[in-house]
């Protein structure tokens, strides 16, 4: 088993270097070990200097953590870098990548010594999502919270313009969640209605519809949100009786749309227009 070792005898090189990082892979040659070790841009370029038959870098991956890196939004976990005893790279290439990217030293755990097949057993637990991380801080309905945020996140992004950008971090969701009280009174809303909504709209989609209303009018939002999603109390030619045939009649290519029929339901509730049949464009409208 490795242990995290504090060894640092006479002759031991200066942590961090390349020095001692060739040191360390002939070490681990004896046996296995682990060390913390704040790894810099250069360090980590030669760290994947030996990287053969990795599996495909992710350039997305790699951005993400980057941005986190560069915001400061990037935590030492003590999930380590791991090498085996050839001096390859078992593990921790988007990490080193993102190191690079990002021109930012970063403290890790480095791991030398691991068999270099044991490779093919890494990653097989559950991926943690950004829910995940928010019930851990004590977030009831973390994951309909996260997804809120992020399509929140991406319709900001865009500048009212798209909903489906899915570059968030966890990080930033997770900071964006637990900063905006907005986004748990959206979660609630939804609880409340979702249930009545299936195959409308998602809850995801109905939070982040009442988040944004709510900007406009938050007793409107719910007003409207709970016709759409209900469907009482409404008539022909209402803008929710509208909206709600216009989902129910949409092919399933024809999801990312449902958002943008609701937001153009919402302006004419809002002007108090009666709606007789829904045009579409593919573009979200701008709101009143």
């Amino acid at each position: 088993m490795a242990s995290v070792s504090t060894l640092l005898p006479k002759s031991k090189p200066q942590a961090g270097t390349v020095h001692w990082f060739n040191q360390c892979v002939e070490q681990s040659k004896r046996g296995d070990f682990a060390e913390v070790v704040t790894i810099t841009p250069g360090l980590a370029n030669v760290m994947l200097q030996d990287n053969p038959n990795n599996r495909n870098l992710s350039e997305k991956k790699v951005a993400e953590y980057s941005r986190d890196m560069t915001q400061g939004r990037w935590t030492y976990n003590m999930e380590p870098i791991i090498f085996a005893t050839t001096g390859e790279l078992n593990d921790g290439q988007h990490r080193l990548h993102a190191i690079i990217e990002a021109n930012r030293p970063q403290k890790m755990l480095v791991a030398f010594g691991a068999a270099r097949e044991s490779r093919t057993t890494i990653d097989q637990g559950m991926a943690r999502t950004a829910g995940h991380y928010l019930a851990m801080q004590g977030v009831s309905d973390g994951n309909l919270c996260s997804s809120i945020a992020r399509l929140v996140m991406s319709y900001e992004r865009t500048g009212g313009r798209d909903y489906r950008d899915r570059s968030q971090t966890h990080a930033e969701v997770v900071a964006r969640v637990l900063a905006d009280d907005a986004i748990l009174e959206a979660a609630k809303a939804t609880r409340n209605i979702s249930r009545f909504a299936k195959g409308l709209l998602t809850p995801s989609q109905i939070g982040a519809c009442f988040y944004i209303f709510a900007e406009y009018d938050a007793e409107d939002a719910q007003a409207y949100l709970s016709q759409v999603c209900v469907g009482e109390n409404i008539k022909r030619r209402d803008p929710a009786f509208t909206v709600r045939q216009a989902l129910g009649s949409l092919d399933d290519e024809y999801r990312l749309r449902r958002i943008e029929i609701v937001m153009r339901g919402w302006n004419a509730f809002r002007q108090g227009r009666k709606l007789s049949q829904m045009q579409t464009t593919g573009n979200l409208p701008a709101l009143v």
